[in-house]
């Protein structure tokens, strides 16, 4: 994976200086939906980031709307970022209901503010933003583009608001709003198809991982012309590696991560846990194979998800003599880190996604556990055969059964990934031209 160029992510400060000394501004881009501190999403910003600098020649601007945008600034300072708008809008007092009440108010008055913005040209005091808005409304008027980051943020089991409202403002202002590689869930409750219909009813652009999100989306309102189906953004990522046998004591990676939304609640991650312990013990038995719990979620104290934590409470469930062979990786890796380490297994179990994504961008062979219908859309693509198993019914001799026949096969099922993987990064990097084909025609 490429390090993202620095020159790309201009001050924003610079660009409204450019515009008000009459001189023609460089194109300017905002990226709102960001994450950055779940390394999936950093992964999913470094691709996008690579796609829309692609698309302008180089020669562009970006500004990256972040829900926790200090801490990412520390970590990925090649970019700008600044607080996403309904960031802005949360108090820093009250508790529960009162908070969100109040955050809703401010977002309601953020869009009108856009909009009087719109309509007149000028601030109007009596709206009462904080100057940390008005520079936001600021960057959405000038800009060229709005881009939501792929992922599976618009599904119903999350709040769509906050990552509606970053749309909604490059509505307001008539920008070209597109939508990188998303995954989307049948959405039932009215209020949800509403926000849903307003955001793809005016997207430019649609990407999709799979043809049920094409249908789900096209239901919910995209126009079909707007919507189309290609592999994650991050497969552009996609590197050749050197088919290898696998070692007589192979090296396995296991990514997993506590869920909340599981179907049977904490029996089911509890039943998770000792089919993964299973799992180890068993490949110890087996091959006395290297085992290391990494993944993408892991080593940011700020981020409200440790990856590493669920690994270490499955750790704790071995016997003695399988903890010897067993490790629990525990430190904060960028995307790029993330993918050398993994290239240097024989195989990974992942239940991440973009672990998985990241490990097959490095040429390994990779067994998914599905916690969400994306996992499933990802590999149906890559993987057409692979019985894919779910969070709540994973079972550890299936997985080690896949496992085994990925080893016995390395050589040749490493020769077919990297092809494979290098079609998706391919088909991935028709975002390119769809984005550039979009900025040329507004």
């Amino acid at each position: 994976m490429p390090a993202s160029r620095s020159e790309n992510m201009v001050d924003p400060k610079a660009q409204l200086s450019t515009r008000n000394a009459g001189t023609a501004p460089r194109p300017h881009v905002l990226i709102t939906s960001v994450v950055a501190l779940n390394g999936g999403d950093a992964a999913i910003l470094k691709a996008v980031v690579d796609s829309v600098s692609t698309a302008f020649d180089g020669k562009v601007g970006m500004t990256v709307l972040d829900r926790n945008a200090d801490v990412s600034s520390r970590l990925y300072p090649e970019f700008t970022f600044i607080r996403s708008a309904m960031e802005t809008c949360r108090p820093t007092w009250g508790i529960g209901f009162l908070m969100r009440l109040v955050a809703l108010f401010r977002a309601l008055n953020l869009l009108v503010a856009a909009l009087m913005v719109r309509l007149t040209g000028g601030r109007h005091v009596w709206i009462g933003l904080s100057a940390e808005q008005w520079h936001l409304l600021d960057l959405y008027r000038d800009c060229s583009a709005v881009v939501s980051t792929g992922g599976t943020m618009f599904v119903e089991k999350y709040n769509l608001v906050p990552h509606a409202l970053g749309v909604w403002l490059g509505c307001i202002f008539a920008k070209p709003v597109i939508l990188y590689t998303q995954s989307f869930e049948p959405v039932r409750k009215r209020r949800n198809r509403a926000i849903m219909y307003s955001i793809l009813a005016s997207a430019g652009i649609i990407l999709v991982r799979g043809d049920q999100s094409r249908r789900i989306a096209c239901d919910l309102g995209a126009p079909e012309s707007r919507v189309t189906s290609l592999p994650d953004v991050v497969f552009r990522f996609g590197q050749t590696a050197q088919p290898r046998p696998a070692r007589r004591e192979p090296l396995i990676f296991i990514s997993v991560r506590h869920w909340a939304y599981t179907s049977g609640g904490a029996r089911a991650q509890e039943r998770y846990r000792a089919e993964i312990a299973k799992l180890c013990a068993r490949m110890v038995q087996a091959w006395s194979a290297k085992i290391v719990f990494i993944s993408t979620c892991q080593g940011v104290p700020e981020y409200g998800l440790n990856d590493s934590a669920e690994a270490a409470e499955i750790w704790a469930l071995l016997d003695e003599a399988t903890k010897k062979n067993v490790s629990v990786n525990h430190d904060f890796h960028r995307p790029e880190e993330l993918m050398g380490i993994l290239g240097t297994g024989d195989a990974i179990v992942a239940t991440r996604l973009h672990a998985c994504i990241l490990a097959l961008c490095a040429g390994v062979p990779t067994i998914p556990v599905s916690y969400e219908r994306k996992t499933e859309e990802v590999f149906g693509r890559i993987s057409p055969d692979l019985n894919v198993q779910t969070f709540e019914q994973l079972e550890a001799e299936v997985l080690f059964a896949q496992i085994e026949n990925e080893l016995r096969n390395r050589e040749q099922r490493v020769s077919d990934l990297i092809d494979r993987v290098s079609e998706e990064a391919e088909e991935s990097r028709r975002a390119d031209g769809l984005v550039k084909n979009l900025l040329c025609a507004s």
